[in-house]
């Protein structure tokens, strides 16, 4: 991002330094301009000549070069912040924000205020701060109407972005897309914009969006180069050409992001290349070849990130297919008991526990599951995915219990469910 058309308040300045020093419009107008001319500069309604700003300065004690020189350096600062938080250099990313903290203390622009704002924004997205996040969200919001064109614009970007983060995805996608048509309005290309349209279009399972999306942010990083951002465009691509059952195009891009990576070591867009590429062996039903790659993944996880149980589950169901059930529902096991030690999320819980009694057939325990708390814990979190398998996992059980009626429901139920969750 680059900070544009920025224009110094100097009528503001001068009113604060005028009133914090305790003299009148009188006493520094004084043999430099008329009072009228001073108050209509203060209230913003005139731009000052450049010797008479110089003279209202000098008496107010302001070095004019200093505080040019002042602003020039904060906005140069600002952009190289947003720059490393999108290349994702974490080191710098700290590094540049200890900077920027230390900088504000001397800055007077209210609008790169609101510049500082906005980039701390977009810092806690990044973190995945989302409270810090929200307080930023309110105080640019609370000045939506002093905002210059650009904060406003990108303002709508962040907000889609942490509305995503809060998995509210219809909210996020119509501030993205909001943010898109005002960005083409002002002849603006952010390439990271369209990665996150992508993003979010993938998040609701919508591919065709996904992948217009995620190729217009990879033509525009043709020119522009940014190692982390190609990646992630790569598996964004994969997982999509997947969910295809493209197989062949899925696994280019997925050991193009390992042949990528083998230039700067980066574990967590390592294992989740590893982990599609597990699902990928699976739907060709090559389960030592999953199991391979699942485990390779699990090594380079944390353990206590959700995306590790679900590399957990996924072994089990490889094992389960392989009819090794006591190995498959050991992954169980150790999944269960690091969503508890954790407090993970529900969601974890119930699809450890689900898979679980499938695989000892224990049909009573697997319904009451699902009919008490499963089903309506998914629908409530508007979890399409999750209640869907709920869904045929109940028609099945309907079904083999020769309670058709019940059992074609539950089919209706989750055909319904699962349009909605592919074509929004």
């Amino acid at each position: 991002m680059k900070i544009n058309n920025f224009n110094f308040e100097y009528g503001t300045y001068i009113y604060d330094k005028r009133t914090n020093l305790n003299l009148t419009q009188k006493e520094l107008a004084d043999g430099i301009c008329s009072i009228t001319y001073l108050s209509k500069l203060e209230n913003g309604k005139i731009e000052p000549s450049h010797d008479t700003l110089l003279l209202l300065l000098e008496r107010l004690n302001c070095d004019f070069q200093n505080l040019l020189n002042n602003n020039e350096n904060f906005i140069e600062t600002l952009e190289e912040w947003y720059t490393v938080i999108t290349n994702q250099e974490n080191q710098e990313i700290e590094r540049v924000r200890s900077r920027v903290d230390e900088m504000i203390k001397n800055i007077d622009s209210v609008i790169l205020v609101y510049y500082y704002n906005l980039l701390s924004l977009r810092y806690f997205l990044y973190k995945v701060n989302l409270n810090a996040a929200e307080e930023k969200i309110e105080y640019l919001n609370k000045h939506v109407s002093k905002l210059p064109e650009q904060i406003y614009n990108y303002l709508q970007y962040f907000s889609g972005v942490y509305f995503c983060l809060r998995s509210n995805y219809n909210k996020g996608l119509f501030y993205l897309k909001e943010a898109e048509q005002l960005f083409s309005k002002s002849k603006v290309v952010d390439l990271n914009l369209y990665y996150h349209l992508g993003l979010a279009y993938n998040l609701i399972y919508n591919i065709p969006m996904t992948l217009i999306y995620t190729n217009l942010c990879l033509d525009n990083l043709r020119q522009e180069f940014s190692g982390n951002r190609r990646i992630e465009c790569y598996l964004l691509l994969g997982i999509n050409y997947l969910r295809l059952n493209d197989f062949n195009k899925a696994e280019y891009y997925f050991k193009l992001i390992i042949k990528a990576t083998s230039k700067f070591r980066d574990d967590a867009i390592l294992a989740k290349a590893y982990h599609n590429l597990g699902n990928l062996e699976s739907k060709r039903n090559n389960s030592s070849k999953a199991i391979s790659y699942f485990t390779k993944s699990l090594e380079l996880k944390d353990k206590k990130n959700e995306s590790y149980i679900n590399t957990l589950i996924y072994l089990a169901k490889e094992y389960s297919k392989l009819e090794e059930k006591k190995s498959a529902i050991d992954y169980l096991e150790v999944a269960y008991s690091i969503v508890k030690k954790n407090l993970l999320p529900k969601t974890q819980t119930y699809r450890v526990l689900i898979l679980k009694y499938k695989i000892l057939e224990d049909d009573e325990k697997l319904l009451n599951l699902i009919e008490i708390e499963a089903r309506k814990y998914f629908s409530e979190r508007n979890d399409k995915i999750n209640l869907c398998d709920c869904y045929i996992t109940a028609a099945e059980l309907y079904s083999k219990r020769q309670m058709y009626k019940k059992s074609t429901l539950y089919y209706k139920l989750a055909y319904e469910t699962s349009l909605l969750s592919t074509t929004k």
